[in-house]
């Protein structure tokens, strides 16, 4: 197949499309350019040969089913994709969905599972990220629109989308509260963005398995305080409804042994006696949830409504 390109209809700048994806990166900026050098170390990517290009566009035998990702935490002590799954879902959940929907997913996970459970309700979706991964020789996905963009400049219309999602995708920001002034931007009056499992840096997170990561060290994976995190909220003009999810508290009161090595799960044990009484345990998840992120780093989830 020869080379495609999307012309901007607002600027008539052309872009080049491959695998059905449109690189409106470019050449990135500096900081999107390191992480995706943290991404060629993670995935054995000679850049000084293959160029950027070859983890923008990151060549696989198979992307994993949304199935096989979540085999993968099942047994571990986070069991972080079995609970972020929850959370993305519960936070959908106070979005008032409707159909028609205009959506952008920032960060796209490569499963492209977080579109896929509301593709009956959208009539545009769009997938945003630095990389996507493609299977050579496989058909060319016709849904969602996939483009590589940088989400401190995304490239959208003012007020375009209805609905903006994003799970652990913000923290990778180098301008946290740029990245949320561009999803206020682009979100039209009364629009709605989904922000969950951004990592929070809390005083006594060391304590119970540390606020380090394990990732390579030019991936963006700076702690951001829960006050920064509504200070850069505050700031993009968007109206916050935080939750706690429910599986916080559900697992102490019906689940059965924690995994093992979970974290904070001396201070879980000790609060199970008390999420057995369903009134304590209500209290649990709205009086916690201000200590539990500022303290133990719990956590960020929020649905940021852009107003009238």
């Amino acid at each position: 197949m020869g080379a495609q390109e999307a012309a901007c209809p607002a600027c008539t700048a052309f872009y080049p499309i491959r695998s059905g994806i449109v690189d409106m990166l470019g050449d990135p900026p500096a900081a999107v350019a390191q992480e995706l050098r943290g991404l060629a170390a993670e995935n054995a990517i000679d850049t000084d040969s293959e160029g950027l290009g070859a983890v923008k566009f990151m060549e696989v035998a198979s992307i994993d089913s949304p199935a096989a990702v979540l085999d993968r935490t099942r047994n571990d002590r986070i069991q972080y994709y079995q609970l972020t799954t929850s959370s993305y879902l519960e936070g959908l959940s106070r979005c008032l969905l409707d159909s028609n929907l205009k959506v952008l997913e920032i960060g796209a996970d490569l499963t492209l599972w977080n579109l896929r459970v509301l593709k009956d309700m959208c009539a545009e979706a769009v997938a945003v990220n630095i990389y996507f991964q493609v299977v050579t020789g496989a058909p060319v996905p016709d849904w969602p629109l996939r483009v590589l963009a940088d989400m401190n400049h995304l490239p959208f219309e003012d007020g375009y989308f209805d609905l903006v999602v994003c799970s652990a995708t913000l923290h990778h920001s180098s301008d946290i509260p740029g990245a949320l002034a561009e999803i206020a931007r682009v979100l039209r009056p009364g629009g709605r963005a989904l922000v969950v499992n951004e990592p929070v840096a809390g005083f006594a997170k060391g304590l119970g398995g540390g606020q380090g990561h394990d990732r390579n060290h030019l991936i963006h994976e700076v702690p951001v305080t829960f006050a920064q995190w509504l200070q850069a909220i505050r700031k993009s003009g968007l109206q916050a409804d935080h939750f706690l999810p429910a599986w916080y508290t559900r697992r102490l009161r019906f689940g059965g042994p924690l995994p093992a090595g979970t974290r904070f799960a001396g201070l879980a044990r000790r609060l199970g006696p008390v999420t057995k009484h369903r009134a304590l345990a209500e209290l649990v998840s709205t009086a916690g949830r201000v200590p539990g992120q500022t303290v133990l780093g719990l956590p960020l989830n929020a649905v940021l409504w852009k107003p009238v």
